[in-house]
């Protein structure tokens, strides 16, 4: 909901500032992490939908280093769900690059869907040698799945790092 939200706003507000929207495909990311404004951090309705659309509109890792000056300027140091939104918001730059198109968490299992051509016999073949025992590949579609274990309690840093071996991979393939 809040994904499809951000996106229909930013390219109504490209569209209104007359700049075409790209092509891409957006990346659905949901994890189980507590990602939010608090309204005891940020008062005002309308600042923290500012906020949430500047979120939105994270595109780069300085995009990312950008919002989080602001918060921390406008609004002082950034509570956990604060962090965690952003963080979130920036996954979806590593995702974009390496054709991942869902990051989605259920209990103890990550699944990443990818674009058609994105998902190489390679990366599976490096992913199953970094986490043996842990990675499935989906028969009919180019989806994979990793079974989280104990080391993995930072959602966000593990799926980061696996985003991270995925373009690694990939890079290796060229």
């Amino acid at each position: 909901g809040y994904d499809m939200y951000c996106k229909i706003l930013s390219e109504s507000i490209n569209e209104a500032k007359g700049i075409k929207n790209p092509a891409t495909e957006d990346v659905t990311v949901d994890i189980n992490v507590s990602g939010y404004i608090p309204e005891s951090y940020i008062a005002s309705s309308n600042q923290r939908i500012d906020m949430y659309k500047k979120i939105s509109a994270i595109e780069t890792e300085d995009d990312e280093m950008e919002i989080a000056d602001e918060f921390i300027d406008r609004y002082g140091d950034m509570p956990k769900p604060v962090l965690n939104i952003i963080a979130v918001a920036a996954l979806k730059i590593p995702a974009r690059e390496v054709g991942c198109t869902e990051i989605v968490q259920r209990q103890r299992v990550l699944t990443l869907r990818f674009s058609q051509e994105s998902l190489t016999p390679d990366i599976v073949f490096g992913l199953d040698k970094k986490f043996p025992m842990r990675v499935k590949v989906a028969k009919d579609s180019p989806t994979l799945t990793l079974k989280l274990s104990e080391k993995d309690s930072n959602i966000l840093e593990f799926v980061k790092k696996v985003l991270i071996l995925i373009k690694e991979l990939q890079n290796h393939d060229k």
